[in-house]
């Protein structure tokens, strides 16, 4: 079993001068905000962030509906009461549905957008009536009312027909009004009729490439479960021949002192109280080794649950990871454990964090195979009113080539047969996934350190 040394001493950042270091590249993961989004493509609803954009969009047209309020001066005094109310009621609907659409449900979403491309035709059309008519400025751009709500809801292919719908009715009736002749109202709705079927047209296609991207997102979601799941089984597999020594260990002298206590019983009596008190309490401390020991790793082996609570004590994720790294580090590795006393939680499941540890010091551990003097450094810090937690050894390093691609999947330096080369990759992932940072870099005086930093819970 690894020696561990505990220690309340903090880490100092590195200052200048410090060796290269190898930074893990930010990247898009599926995670929970992705997971939502996902689940929100299946039902038929955008994102939060999208929809928050498309009611910005619905603010910003009802701003420009009334800054273009000028325009409607040029009707004399009596009629211009008319056109200020329906820019009034065509504001009030946009905005209306923009706080619609950001109810939660797809129902209220579909709503929101069918409602607003509706009223839309309607005021718009009303207001051409009242300034100008076809000859009029607002009446030329009626007919493209259909690429306006494609532009704010490229999915809603039922919206857009609504939409185009009802600029066909509006146009009916202003041409009608105005008594023209049958080939100006069958241009006007010519104009309508296609810009309404490329607004539809152009949905739909939108909507094929989305359904296209959901299964790219479910394949890659499934495949990173996959190679999480792979790189944590083969964690298991390396702790494996430490956790039967460690197992065998406790064992053998529980069979011996079984053993006496039997021939003790049997046979005449040799052993005082006190002794035979003393070898039941032996034998039961090796039981309780045992049970910590593989419940440590059936805990660690587990599938975590996805809503699981985003908040670790650093403390006795640090303690259990220690645990079941040390059934595999050699008796020569001395492993020094400073954590600050008051340490806050870290914004990261339990679980991830071990996982992440687990790693580090496996492949510290790894790094120190074959020397008498090795040691691993775990420091934990409050940094950025986060968690900075660094993994340093005094081993050989990362080589120069290695250390330039240490975060990608299946680098590394060991022998074939010992490393997958996911640890680092999954690390980076589950790090990357609660908004933190990784870095690894060989120390001047000698070895690899890993540091990642954290969140506050």
């Amino acid at each position: 079993m690894a020696q561990v040394n505990r220690d309340a001493e903090g880490l100092r950042s590195p200052g200048p001068g410090t060796p290269p270091v190898a930074v893990a590249p930010r990247v898009s993961l599926p995670g929970a905000a992705l997971e939502r989004a996902r689940l929100a493509l299946v039902r038929g609803e955008p994102s939060e962030a999208a929809k928050g954009e498309r009611q910005r969009l619905y603010r910003f047209a009802a701003l420009l509906i009334l800054v273009f309020a000028y325009r409607d001066f040029a009707v004399p005094w009596p009629g211009l009461l008319r056109p200020l109310i329906v820019r009034l009621v065509w504001c009030a609907a946009l905005l209306g549905c923009g706080e619609l659409l950001r109810r939660p449900g797809p129902v209220s979403y579909r709503a929101a957008v069918r409602i607003a491309g509706v009223a839309s035709a309607i005021c718009c059309g009303y207001l051409g009536i009242c300034v100008g008519g076809t000859r009029g400025f607002i009446t030329l751009w009626l007919p493209a009312l259909p690429l306006a709500a494609l532009v704010i809801a490229q999915e809603e292919w039922v919206g857009i027909v609504l939409t185009g719908l009802a600029v066909h009715v509006m146009l009916l009736v202003t041409c009608a009004g105005e008594g023209l002749p049958l080939a100006a109202v069958a241009g006007w709705q010519a104009n309508t009729a296609a810009s309404s079927l490329l607004a539809y047209f152009a949905s739909r296609e939108y909507g094929r490439r989305m359904a296209d991207e959901h299964d790219a997102l479910v394949r890659l979601g499934d495949s990173e479960q996959r190679r999480s799941r792979s790189e944590r089984l083969a964690t298991v597999g390396r702790l494996a021949g430490g956790v039967a020594h460690e197992i065998n260990n406790p064992l053998t002298f529980m069979k011996a002192n079984l053993e006496l206590l039997v021939e003790d019983l049997t046979g005449p009596r040799t052993l005082a109280d006190a002794e035979t008190r003393e070898m039941l309490d032996e034998v039961q401390g090796g039981v309780e080794r045992i049970r910590r020991i593989v419940a440590d790793l059936r805990v660690f082996a587990r599938e975590e649950a996805a809503d699981a609570v985003e908040s670790c004590d650093v403390r006795a994720a640090a303690d259990e990871s220690l645990r079941l790294a040390g059934v595999r580090m050699k008796s020569h590795v001395v492993v020094e454990l400073m954590v600050p006393p008051g340490c806050p939680a870290a914004r990261i499941t339990p679980r991830k964090l071990s996982h992440v540890l687990v790693n580090l010091l496996l492949n510290a551990s790894d790094a120190l195979e074959g020397r008498a003097d090795g040691k691993v450094w775990v420091r934990v810090t409050e940094e950025r009113g986060g968690v900075r937690v660094s993994v340093a050894d005094n081993g050989p390093g990362f080589p120069a080539d290695v250390l330039q691609h240490a975060f990608e999947p299946f680098v590394t330096s060991k022998e074939p047969g010992k490393g997958m080369g996911l640890g680092l990759a999954v690390s980076r992932e589950y790090v990357d996934q609660v908004g933190g940072s990784i870095t690894a870099k060989n120390r001047a005086e000698g070895g690899a350190e890993v540091a990642f930093w954290l969140r506050p819970a």
